[in-house]
C-alpha cells in the first residue's frame, strides 16, 4: 500500500531519493545533485505543491550527517514521487532511523 505523501505527519523519518534532475533545470542552480543521492531525516513541514521538501537531515548517502535538506519548489506529487522545480524525488516513509 503507498502512503499518501500529503498525509504524513510532521516528524516522520523518510528517505528521499533523487531519481533525476529534470531536462530544464538551469545548469547549476543552486546545486546540482546527482542521481542516486539519498538523504534520510525527519519531515519538518507538510509535504505540498507550492512548498519545498524539508527535512532534519540524519544521513546522506549512507553516512550519518546531521544537517537541514531542502529541495527546490514543489510542483506536483503522483504517488511517491515528488516533482520539484530542479528534480524527481523518490519518497519513502520509514518505521525508524
Amino acid at each position: 500500500m503507498k502512503t499518501d505523501l500529503t498525509k504524513l505527519e510532521l516528524n516522520s523519518f523518510i528517505t528521499a531519493s533523487k531519481l533525476k534532475s529534470k531536462d530544464d533545470t538551469f545548469n547549476g542552480y543552486p546545486i546540482i545533485l546527482d542521481e542516486g543521492y539519498t538523504v534520510k531525516g525527519f519531515l519538518l513541514k507538510p509535504i505540498k505543491v507550492g512548498d519545498n521538501l524539508l527535512l532534519m537531515r540524519t544521513n546522506r548517502n549512507g553516512v550519518e550527517q546531521l544537517g537541514m535538506f531542502t529541495t527546490s519548489k514543489i510542483l506536483d506529487i503522483q504517488d511517491d514521487v515528488v516533482q520539484t522545480a530542479n528534480s524527481y524525488w523518490k519518497i519513502e516513509q520509514n518505521e525508524s532511523n
